[in-house]
């Protein structure tokens, strides 16, 4: 099992390893994990409109903090797939004995920002159904 990470290991660890002996294969799971993120705004999917968090719009932040007020992707929903494709178009360099992969899952722990938040929470599924389709 190889773990590319950027922060500090949870169950990811345990996981991937009752996967990789379940199906007798190579497991690469890469982690991208960004504490205090929305759905609704670090990691709204292109095809999600903004979110309104109270009377006014939500306050959207770019990685440095400045006020975001596009309608483009939240900054984290892109900083993932960064990390992601840069993570496989590397692969050799991370797991030299294979040279091709099949994408066989995806495992998304998130929400608790969403779901304390009256107005954000009834949003979380049609972010959460774009996130997956885009």
């Amino acid at each position: 099992i190889y773990i590319l990470m950027y922060t500090i290991i949870y169950s990811e660890l345990g996981f991937g390893w009752d996967i990789s002996r379940t199906t007798n294969a190579t497991v690469l799971i890469i982690k991208a994990a960004y504490g205090g993120a929305t759905m609704a705004g670090d990691f709204r999917p292109p095809s999600s409109p903004p979110s309104f968090a109270s009377e006014g719009k939500l306050v959207l932040r770019d990685d440095r903090g400045n006020e975001d007020t596009s309608l483009k992707p939240g900054h984290r929903f892109i900083d993932m797939l960064s990390v992601v494709n840069d993570t496989l178009s590397n692969l050799t360099q991370i797991v030299p004995e294979e040279d091709s992969y099949i994408i066989k899952g995806f495992v998304w722990f998130q929400g608790f920002s969403d779901a304390i938040n009256r107005k954000l929470a009834p949003q979380y599924e049609m972010h959460l159904t774009n996130f997956v389709k885009d």
